[in-house]
């Protein structure tokens, strides 16, 4: 037998109140009790009562963790996107934050207190705590990036896969024969793709934090061990690797382009103005944003999570930073030492 869908006088009836009480209560009126709201929301949000009426608050949350602050430009221009798409509709974006990635604490607080419809959930993780209460809860989400759980909700991605086996091919095809990777963390979802791609063309892999000090980091490691071949090229999983990894090679007298070429992934701003400019991957997060908040909305008016899973592929930026290979990996090692050697002397005089 078909289960009857839950309306604001089924919800009445079971909680034992008046059906004006649901309705004040599922609209933020100030004049229910807390522990009132509570209960209301509480039996909706099991019902399912909010995935089938068109009751809303018209508000749709987005919940930001550490490392995530507003002035950064990819983060401000996808919420630009999400705010149009919504205000097209007459719906407002609500952001608030949680100090940790894997804390669903801000999102059932919002469910709650009544705030929002619904949750775009950024910065995904592969097993991501956060979308699975959602997913349990029943409450209407879609995530930017993919997680374990992709095939239960709603999702929109880019083919980084697809983009760093591009990266990998573009260098070999301009003569590189000893390309190193630089990973993510294997927690975040996106770096389980985009190594999937890469780990295709070469097994010099070096797991970093995605910051500019992980690709630091992960430099000082692919050339500072005097035994392992020296790479002529680096991909990174990120820009802010990219940058860190420039960074290194600046320090100890590498060009960037004609003794190592680099790519990284995002086209941050910084990218075009570094010299020379930095190859890279690129997508509009404005886009990204509008595109995510319309199928959030299409869920809202009923469409199934699983009619909405779009992979895109991002478009290459091949600049300045990824050229021709000049030398060898022995040619390489060599100059490093020789730059060593002429570093030190200068230090002795």
């Amino acid at each position: 037998m078909a289960s009857t869908r839950p309306t604001i006088k089924s919800l009445a009836e079971q909680l034992e109140i008046s059906p004006a009480t649901v309705s004040k209560a599922l609209n933020g009126r100030g004049d229910v009790s807390l522990a009132t709201r509570k209960r209301v929301l509480e039996a909706s949000q099991l019902s399912g009562y909010r995935l089938y009426a068109k009751h809303w608050v018209r508000t749709v949350g987005i919940v930001l963790s550490s490392g995530q602050e507003l002035d950064q430009p990819t983060l401000h221009d996808f919420l630009v996107g999400v705010s149009k798409a919504l205000a097209k509709r007459d719906f407002d974006l609500l952001v608030s934050h949680a100090e940790l990635e894997t804390d669903a604490n801000a999102f059932e607080r919002l469910v709650q207190n009544g705030k929002v419809d619904g949750f775009i959930l950024m910065r995904t993780l592969q097993q991501d705590p956060r979308a699975d209460w959602l997913i349990n809860n029943r409450i209407p989400f879609v995530t930017h990036g993919r997680t374990s759980q992709a095939h239960r909700h709603a999702w929109f991605d880019m083919d980084g896969a697809w983009a760093m086996e591009t990266a990998c091919q573009n260098l070999i095809d301009i003569g590189h024969d000893r390309i190193a990777f630089v990973k993510a963390p294997d927690h975040y979802a996106f770096a389980k793709d985009r190594a999937k791609g890469a780990l295709k063309y070469t097994d010099l892999t070096v797991m970093a934090p995605a910051d500019e000090a992980g690709g630091y980091q992960a430099a000082r490691e692919l050339f500072e061990s005097p035994d392992a071949p020296c790479p002529t090229a680096i991909v990174c999983s990120l820009d802010a690797q990219a940058v860190g990894v420039a960074h290194w090679l600046r320090v100890h007298g590498l060009m960037i382009g004609s003794d190592v070429s680099l790519i990284g992934y995002d086209d941050i701003p910084f990218a075009s103005a570094m010299n020379p400019k930095l190859s890279s991957f690129s997508q509009s997060a404005t886009q990204a944003g509008e595109r995510v908040a319309n199928m959030l909305l299409g869920i809202l008016h009923g469409d199934s999570p699983q009619d909405h899973h779009v992979l895109e592929r991002p478009e290459p930026r091949f600049r300045g930073s990824s050229a021709t290979r000049q030398l060898t990996s022995e040619q390489l090692r060599h100059k490093l030492g020789t730059l060593a050697l002429d570093h030190n002397g200068e230090k002795q005089k």
